[in-house]
C-alpha cells in the first residue's frame, strides 16, 4: 500500500500473506481478549487455504507456525489441522528432493529467514506426529548454525548481495536482522521439545549478534530509540530501523528471556488432547553511532 492509500500491487506476495497467517495466528494464541482472537481467528480461517497453492517454501513454512499457534487454542479444527498437515508433508517433501550429505537443505539456495523452515517441521513432526519430520527439523536447524558460525564462535549471518549456493561462495554482506531471530525461534523449539540445553547457548549466541557478537563487533539495537537498525553492511550498520529489524529484536529477546525464566511442557498440548492425536511424541523426543552507515 502507497503513502496514497492506494494498493500497489494486483495480487500480493505468498510471503506476506503467510507472515499475515502467522500474525494472525499469534494474535488468536496470545489476545487479551475475545473479540480480538475471534476476529483473527476468523480471518485466519479464511486465508489458510490458500497457502495450499503456494510454492515458496518459506511461505508455507510461517504458515505452519501460524496454525500451529492457532491450534493451541482452537485444537479441534479439522479443516487447520488438515491444512497444518498438508503443508508439512510439502516442506518435508522439499527437503527429501534436495537435501544431499553435504547439502541438507530444503532448496539450492539458503536466503533470509532461515530459520523458519526447520522450525515448522519441528512443530509439525511433534504435533502430527512425525518423528522423521520432526528429527529432519534439528538436522537442518543444526546444519544452519554451522555455515552461520564463524571461526571466531559468533554468528556470521549469511549476506543478500549474494545468497548461499550449492556449489558458489555466500557474501559475507549484507546482513539482515530477521535472520538471527528466526534462528532464535527454532532453537528455542528445539530446546523445548528435546531439552537439550544446548540449544540455550545456541538462541543466546544469535541473541549476542544484535548485542554486537557479530562480523563487526557493532551493536545493532539502540536504546536511545528502542529500535533495530536493519543489518550490517561492508561499512557498517543501516542508518535505517525498520519495522522488520525492530519486531526482530523484540521477538528474539522476548523468546530468549522466555526460554530462560520457563520450563519446557511436559504434558501434552490440548491441540493433540482433542484432536486425539499419539502422546508418544514428546517422551521420545526427550530419549556505537559513528558505525552507521
Amino acid at each position: 500500500m502507497s503513502y496514497h492509500r492506494t494498493w500497489l500491487e494486483q495480487c500480493g506476495s505468498e510471503d506476506s500473506h503467510a507472515r499475515a497467517l502467522w500474525a494472525l495466528g499469534v494474535a488468536v494464541k496470545t489476545s487479551p481478549t475475545d473479540s480480538i482472537r475471534e476476529a483473527s481467528a476468523r480471518i485466519f480461517r479464511e486465508a489458510i487455504t490458500a497457502c495450499e497453492e503456494f510454492q515458496s517454501v518459506r511461505s508455507l513454512a510461517y504458515a505452519i507456525v501460524g496454525a500451529h499457534a492457532y491450534l493451541e487454542i482452537y485444537s479441534g479444527d479439522s479443516i487447520v489441522r488438515r491444512m497444518r498437515n498438508i503443508l508439512a508433508d510439502r516442506v518435508f517433501s522439499l527437503f527429501q528432493q534436495n537435501a544431499s550429505d553435504e547439502w541438507p537443505w530444503f532448496e539450492d539456495k539458503v536466503t533470509y529467514a532461515n530459520g523458519m523452515i526447520p522450525l515448522a517441521l519441528m512443530l509439525a513432526g511433534q504435533w502430527i506426529p512425525n518423528l522423521e519430520m520432526h528429527a529432519t527439523g534439528v538436522k537442518a536447524l543444526k546444519w544452519l548454525m554451522e555455515i552461520q558460525t564463524a571461526e571466531e564462535g559468533h554468528l556470521s549471518v549469511i549476506g543478500n548481495q549474494q545468497w548461499m549456493t550449492k556449489h558458489g561462495v555466500r557474501s559475507k554482506f549484507d546482513q539482515l536482522a530477521i535472520e538471527p531471530m528466526c534462528l532464535i525461534l527454532a532453537c528455542c523449539q528445539a530446546y523445548y521439545s528435546m531439552q537439550d540445553p544446548a540449544w540455550i547457548k545456541e538462541a543466546q549466541r544469535c541473541l549476542d549478534w544484535y548485542l554486537g557478537r557479530n562480523d563487526l563487533n557493532i551493536p545493532l539495537i539502540s536504546f536511545k530509540t528502542g529500535g533495530c537498525h536493519d543489518g550490517l553492511n561492508p561499512e557498517g550498520r543501516s542508518v535505517n530501523e525498520g519495522a522488520e529489524a525492530t519486531l526482530s529484536w523484540l521477538i528474539s529477546l522476548l523468546s530468549v528471556r522466555k526460554l530462560m525464566t520457563t520450563q519446557p511442557p511436559t504434558s501434552q498440548s490440548d491441540e493433540a488432547e482433542k484432536a486425539k492425536e499419539p502422546a508418544t511424541e514428546t517422551a521420545e523426543l526427550e530419549s556505537g553511532e559513528d558505525n552507521d552507515k
